[in-house]
Protein backbone atom coordinates (compact mmCIF):
# COMPACT_ATOMS: atom_id res chain seq x y z
CA UNK A 1 0.00 0.00 0.00
CA UNK A 2 3.00 2.42 1.07
CA UNK A 3 4.54 1.79 -2.67
CA UNK A 4 1.57 2.35 -4.02
CA UNK A 5 0.76 5.60 -2.66
CA UNK A 6 4.63 6.90 -3.09
CA UNK A 7 4.09 5.47 -6.94
CA UNK A 8 1.13 7.43 -7.28
CA UNK A 9 2.55 10.41 -6.08
CA UNK A 10 5.66 10.45 -7.95
CA UNK A 11 3.18 9.94 -11.25
CA UNK A 12 1.33 13.12 -10.51
CA UNK A 13 4.77 14.93 -9.68
CA UNK A 14 5.98 13.76 -13.16
CA UNK A 15 2.84 15.00 -14.78
CA UNK A 16 1.94 17.84 -13.48
CA UNK A 17 5.90 19.26 -13.75
CA UNK A 18 5.06 19.46 -18.06
CA UNK A 19 1.91 20.85 -17.57
CA UNK A 20 3.21 23.54 -15.48
CA UNK A 21 6.03 24.37 -17.84
CA UNK A 22 3.54 24.82 -21.02
CA UNK A 23 1.12 27.03 -18.90
CA UNK A 24 4.16 28.94 -18.19
CA UNK A 25 5.35 29.13 -21.31
CA UNK A 26 1.65 29.96 -22.64
CA UNK A 27 1.85 33.01 -20.10
CA UNK A 28 4.74 33.93 -22.13
CA UNK A 29 4.10 33.62 -25.47
CA UNK A 30 0.11 35.66 -24.35
CA UNK A 31 2.92 38.56 -23.08
CA UNK A 32 4.91 39.00 -26.60
CA UNK A 33 1.45 38.29 -28.62
CA UNK A 34 -0.29 41.16 -26.78
CA UNK A 35 1.80 44.51 -27.72
CA UNK A 36 1.91 42.93 -31.61
CA UNK A 37 -1.62 42.43 -31.23
CA UNK A 38 -2.43 45.74 -30.27
CA UNK A 39 -0.22 47.22 -32.66
CA UNK A 40 -2.00 45.68 -35.49
CA UNK A 41 -5.27 46.35 -34.46
CA UNK A 42 -3.99 50.11 -34.35
CA UNK A 43 -2.86 49.95 -37.76
CA UNK A 44 -6.04 48.42 -39.08
CA UNK A 45 -7.91 51.62 -37.43
CA UNK A 46 -5.80 53.91 -39.05
CA UNK A 47 -5.84 52.62 -42.46
CA UNK A 48 -9.54 52.50 -42.31
CA UNK A 49 -9.31 56.19 -41.76
CA UNK A 50 -6.93 56.43 -44.47
CA UNK A 51 -9.06 54.11 -46.85
CA UNK A 52 -11.86 55.90 -46.28
CA UNK A 53 -10.74 59.50 -46.83
CA UNK A 54 -9.47 58.69 -50.04
CA UNK A 55 -12.81 57.07 -50.85
CA UNK A 56 -14.09 60.66 -50.04
CA UNK A 57 -12.26 61.97 -52.62
CA UNK A 58 -14.18 60.37 -55.06
CA UNK A 59 -17.38 61.75 -53.76
CA UNK A 60 -18.35 65.27 -55.66
CA UNK A 61 -20.23 67.40 -52.43
CA UNK A 62 -19.90 67.58 -48.78
CA UNK A 63 -22.71 65.93 -47.79
CA UNK A 64 -21.88 62.68 -49.18
CA UNK A 65 -17.84 62.66 -47.92
CA UNK A 66 -19.60 63.48 -44.34
CA UNK A 67 -22.03 60.65 -44.56
CA UNK A 68 -19.79 58.49 -45.47
CA UNK A 69 -16.92 59.39 -43.25
CA UNK A 70 -19.13 59.38 -39.91
CA UNK A 71 -20.00 55.55 -39.24
CA UNK A 72 -15.63 54.73 -39.96
CA UNK A 73 -15.02 58.10 -37.35
CA UNK A 74 -17.48 56.74 -35.05
CA UNK A 75 -15.91 52.67 -35.25
CA UNK A 76 -12.05 54.33 -35.28
CA UNK A 77 -12.17 57.14 -32.70
CA UNK A 78 -12.37 56.85 -29.33
CA UNK A 79 -14.72 59.68 -29.65
CA UNK A 80 -16.05 59.49 -25.60
CA UNK A 81 -12.21 59.05 -24.79
CA UNK A 82 -12.21 62.58 -26.94
CA UNK A 83 -14.78 64.42 -25.49
CA UNK A 84 -14.09 63.51 -21.54
CA UNK A 85 -10.57 64.65 -21.88
CA UNK A 86 -11.39 67.85 -24.10
CA UNK A 87 -13.86 69.15 -21.22
CA UNK A 88 -12.00 68.20 -18.42
CA UNK A 89 -12.62 65.57 -16.01
CA UNK A 90 -14.21 67.51 -13.27
CA UNK A 91 -16.70 69.43 -16.13
CA UNK A 92 -17.33 65.79 -17.30
CA UNK A 93 -18.20 64.45 -13.86
CA UNK A 94 -21.04 67.31 -13.61
CA UNK A 95 -22.41 66.78 -16.72
CA UNK A 96 -25.82 64.39 -17.29
CA UNK A 97 -26.13 61.35 -18.97
CA UNK A 98 -28.28 63.50 -21.53
CA UNK A 99 -25.79 66.26 -22.03
CA UNK A 100 -22.88 63.88 -22.53
CA UNK A 101 -24.61 61.87 -25.45
CA UNK A 102 -25.14 65.25 -27.20
CA UNK A 103 -21.53 66.54 -26.93
CA UNK A 104 -20.36 62.84 -28.10
CA UNK A 105 -22.64 62.99 -30.52
CA UNK A 106 -21.72 66.37 -31.72
CA UNK A 107 -17.81 66.20 -31.58
CA UNK A 108 -18.55 62.75 -33.83
CA UNK A 109 -20.02 65.11 -36.21
CA UNK A 110 -17.75 67.48 -35.99
CA UNK A 111 -14.56 65.12 -36.75
CA UNK A 112 -16.54 63.69 -39.56
CA UNK A 113 -17.51 66.94 -40.81
CA UNK A 114 -13.80 68.33 -40.56
CA UNK A 115 -12.52 65.58 -42.43
CA UNK A 116 -14.96 65.50 -45.07
CA UNK A 117 -14.16 69.63 -45.49
CA UNK A 118 -10.47 69.38 -45.77
CA UNK A 119 -10.11 65.94 -48.00
CA UNK A 120 -12.32 67.16 -51.05
CA UNK A 121 -10.68 66.59 -54.31
CA UNK A 122 -8.72 63.57 -55.85
CA UNK A 123 -5.25 65.78 -56.80
CA UNK A 124 -2.96 62.46 -56.61
CA UNK A 125 -2.37 62.15 -52.80
CA UNK A 126 -1.93 59.39 -50.62
CA UNK A 127 -0.90 58.16 -46.92
CA UNK A 128 1.85 56.06 -46.24
CA UNK A 129 2.20 53.94 -42.86
CA UNK A 130 6.26 54.34 -42.00
CA UNK A 131 6.30 52.70 -38.30
CA UNK A 132 3.92 51.37 -35.34
CA UNK A 133 5.37 51.14 -31.83
CA UNK A 134 4.18 51.34 -28.37
CA UNK A 135 4.39 54.13 -26.45
CA UNK A 136 3.61 54.58 -22.69
CA UNK A 137 0.58 56.45 -24.05
CA UNK A 138 -0.47 53.20 -26.16
CA UNK A 139 0.42 52.37 -29.59
CA UNK A 140 1.63 55.52 -32.23
CA UNK A 141 1.36 54.75 -35.93
CA UNK A 142 3.14 57.43 -37.53
CA UNK A 143 2.39 57.85 -41.34
CA UNK A 144 2.19 60.64 -43.98
CA UNK A 145 0.05 62.18 -46.53
CA UNK A 146 1.89 62.29 -49.64
CA UNK A 147 0.85 65.26 -52.25
CA UNK A 148 2.51 65.59 -55.49
CA UNK A 149 2.62 69.81 -55.56
CA UNK A 150 3.80 70.04 -51.86
CA UNK A 151 5.41 69.11 -48.97
CA UNK A 152 4.24 65.27 -47.32
CA UNK A 153 2.29 66.19 -44.45
CA UNK A 154 3.75 63.98 -40.82
CA UNK A 155 0.86 62.69 -38.89
CA UNK A 156 1.50 60.49 -35.46
CA UNK A 157 -2.45 58.35 -34.18
CA UNK A 158 -2.05 57.72 -30.93
CA UNK A 159 -4.25 54.60 -30.24
CA UNK A 160 -5.53 52.92 -27.39
CA UNK A 161 -8.17 50.13 -27.29
CA UNK A 162 -10.93 51.95 -28.08
CA UNK A 163 -9.57 53.65 -30.77
CA UNK A 164 -7.62 56.88 -31.78
CA UNK A 165 -7.76 59.39 -29.25
CA UNK A 166 -5.13 62.03 -30.60
CA UNK A 167 -3.69 63.28 -33.84
CA UNK A 168 -0.76 65.32 -34.07
CA UNK A 169 0.26 66.55 -37.78
CA UNK A 170 3.43 68.20 -38.36
CA UNK A 171 3.89 67.99 -34.12
CA UNK A 172 0.80 70.12 -33.62
CA UNK A 173 -1.41 67.76 -31.66
CA UNK A 174 -4.87 68.10 -31.87
CA UNK A 175 -6.26 66.75 -28.53
CA UNK A 176 -4.34 69.90 -26.84
CA UNK A 177 -5.73 72.56 -29.10
CA UNK A 178 -9.38 70.63 -28.64
CA UNK A 179 -8.60 71.16 -24.44
CA UNK A 180 -7.67 73.97 -24.30
CA UNK A 181 -10.28 75.77 -26.65
CA UNK A 182 -13.10 73.58 -25.23
CA UNK A 183 -11.73 74.04 -21.72
CA UNK A 184 -11.57 77.98 -21.68
CA UNK A 185 -15.09 77.81 -23.59
CA UNK A 186 -16.89 76.35 -20.77
CA UNK A 187 -15.05 78.08 -18.28
CA UNK A 188 -16.38 81.14 -19.66
CA UNK A 189 -19.32 80.29 -20.89
CA UNK A 190 -20.87 76.74 -20.10
CA UNK A 191 -21.03 73.49 -21.97
CA UNK A 192 -24.41 74.54 -24.23
CA UNK A 193 -22.31 77.57 -25.39
CA UNK A 194 -19.62 74.93 -26.13
CA UNK A 195 -22.58 72.68 -28.08
CA UNK A 196 -23.93 76.13 -29.92
CA UNK A 197 -19.91 76.34 -30.94
CA UNK A 198 -18.75 73.31 -32.05
CA UNK A 199 -22.40 73.04 -34.19
CA UNK A 200 -21.40 76.71 -35.80
CA UNK A 201 -17.89 74.79 -36.89
CA UNK A 202 -19.67 71.99 -38.27
CA UNK A 203 -21.93 74.75 -40.53
CA UNK A 204 -18.88 76.45 -41.12
CA UNK A 205 -17.38 73.18 -42.86
CA UNK A 206 -20.50 73.07 -44.60
CA UNK A 207 -19.43 76.12 -46.23
CA UNK A 208 -17.91 75.49 -50.36
CA UNK A 209 -13.99 76.00 -49.12
CA UNK A 210 -10.39 75.05 -50.61
CA UNK A 211 -10.13 71.97 -48.82
CA UNK A 212 -6.46 71.62 -47.24
CA UNK A 213 -6.13 68.07 -48.74
CA UNK A 214 -7.00 68.83 -52.17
Amino acid sequence: MMGRTLFAGLMMLLCATPFSVVAQNNAAVQQQETPAKAQDAASEQVEALHAALLEGLELADFEARFTHLQPVVARVFDIPGIARVSVGRRTWRKMDDGLKAQYIDTLQQLVAATYASRFTQNNGQGFVQDQVQDSRQGVVVSARVTRPTDEDVKLDYYVRDKGIYNVVANGVSDLSLRRAEYSSIVQREGVPALLEHMQARIADARKPSQGAGS
